[in-house]
């Protein structure tokens, strides 16, 4: 089907007697998506229900993302945000979510490099979630230069207290950390105590992959 559609498009494209058809100037017609009326950005809703299938195929499968996490990650806001980063920022982040960035296990299934070992501990084989939890000291201490600018970027866009407060609570180490256990202590809010739950069946470690 796909080799089929890429056959007409390029036909469409080349042709000179081809004309688009002009029936929905004289019609009422109407999309619909999963019993959905679309309204608006057309091609950008069908791309979006094409992919969105693949994406979550390749999380739970290859990832082993849990099912429900696909519903509770912000999409929306994901595609927002990577409209504010550069090409070579979003090629970058397209490689660290899909584990294809050059990290030592990678250059090593390359054949490039003959050890796994992370190059900064030498102790731990190097995947991405490695350069994340990895407890070299200089890797902690870039861990929480980081993690400071992002406490910071939440109160400059006015995040609620408690929210941050959490998000201080567990990201404070490079350690996973349950979102849910530090409820308890700094909120009693149900949305925030609904996202806390949610935000662990997404995992700890996916928020460095912009997955909340």
């Amino acid at each position: 089907m796909d080799r089929k559609a890429g056959l007409m498009r390029e036909f469409i494209e080349t042709s000179t007697t081809y004309e688009y058809s002009k029936l929905h100037q004289y019609m009422n017609w109407s999309c619909s998506i999963t019993n959905q009326h679309i309204t608006a950005n057309l091609e950008k809703r069908i791309q979006h229900h094409i992919y969105k299938s693949q994406i979550n195929h390749y999380l739970i499968h290859n990832k082993k993302y849990d099912k429900r996490a696909m519903n509770y990650i912000d999409w929306i806001g994901i595609d927002q945000a990577s409209k504010t980063m550069t090409n070579s920022e979003q090629i970058w982040l397209t490689k660290f979510v899909t584990s294809f960035y050059a990290t030592a296990k990678k250059m090593k299934e390359r054949k490039v490099w003959e050890t796994s070992l992370c190059t900064i501990c030498n102790m731990s084989v190097e995947d991405t979630n490695h350069l994340i939890t990895c407890k070299d000291e200089r890797v902690i201490d870039e861990y929480k230069k980081s993690t400071t600018k992002f406490f910071q970027h939440l109160q400059k866009v006015h995040t609620h207290p408690d929210i941050i407060a959490i998000f201080q609570q567990v990201l404070q180490n490079n350690s996973p950390a349950s979102f849910t256990n530090a409820i308890t202590i700094y909120t009693s809010e149900n949305l925030i105590r609904e996202a806390a739950k949610e935000q662990d069946i997404i995992k700890w470690e996916n928020i460095f992959k912009g997955h909340i």
